[in-house]
Formats: C-alpha cells, sequence, structure tokens
C-alpha cells in the first residue's frame, strides 16, 4: 500500500527513468611499461553499497575500454576502479578510485562521449587509493 502511494505521488509517477551511460578509455602502465591482464571496473556508488556498470582486464599493451550504464533518475557518480599488483610484493595489491567527470556521463539515447583518460601510471600513488594484502590458510 505504502509503495503504491510513493509512486503515484512521487514527481514523475511510473514512467521510465532515463538511462545513464558512461564510457571510459585509457592504458595503465607501471614504471612506464605496459600494465597488462589488470582489472579495471566501471561502477556506480551510492551511500548504501555500489553497482558495478562493467568489468575489464587491460590488454597485453595495458589498454582498456569500458562503457556501462543504469536507469536511475539521480546523477551517476561513476567510478573508475583499477586493482594492480604494479611495484607490490606478493600478496599485496593496491586499489585505485577514480571519479569520473559529472560532464562524461550520458544521458539519453545514442552514443556517449568516451572519456579518455590517458596513461594512468600506477607507480604513483593516488588519492583514495587503498592497499589490500591477503593471506590464504592452508587446511591442516
Amino acid at each position: 500500500m505504502l509503495l503504491t502511494w510513493l509512486l503515484l505521488f512521487m514527481p514523475g509517477g511510473v514512467e521510465a527513468q532515463p538511462v545513464q551511460y558512461i564510457a571510459v578509455q585509457g592504458r595503465l602502465a607501471c614504471a612506464r611499461k605496459p600494465l597488462p591482464n589488470t582489472e579495471v571496473k566501471l561502477f556506480h556508488k551510492r551511500l548504501i553499497g555500489s553497482t558495478i556498470l562493467a568489468v575489464a582486464k587491460t590488454d597485453k599493451d595495458g589498454n582498456f575500454k569500458l562503457e556501462g550504464g543504469i536507469p536511475s533518475r539521480f546523477p551517476m557518480d561513476a567510478h573508475l576502479k583499477i586493482n594492480h599488483t604494479c611495484k607490490e610484493k606478493w600478496p599485496c595489491r593496491r586499489i585505485v578510485d577514480i571519479k569520473v567527470p559529472a560532464p562524461y556521463v550520458y544521458r539519453g539515447s545514442g552514443n556517449p562521449e568516451w572519456l579518455s583518460a590517458g596513461t594512468l601510471d600506477m607507480t604513483f600513488k593516488y588519492p583514495n587509493q587503498k592497499r589490500m594484502c591477503t593471506i590464504r590458510q592452508e587446511n591442516n
């Protein structure tokens, strides 16, 4: 009952929500050398949890290309997350979180404008970077 009331009296009612798209391409490097087979994610950050929009691995030259979208009435908070081992010793990895500028979030139909991230060298320390170390325990 409450859900029905909310849907009827929300601005816009139950009409379809606009789809928002984001498209990012770039290249990852480690000390100026390509960083192949590195996981890159595009996601929409929310107060509670996040929605993954796209996941890819860099090619042999460190290149990546991601695009994704969600239906949403509210502005998308798009982020690029890079999970890498550049200049890290096992079992540690670094996770870099880069906010995508709002003007690159595309609403509507047609082709979104691609954001060119350029070459990102993971040797550098980035703001919002985390370091994660995990050790697997063997069963005895």
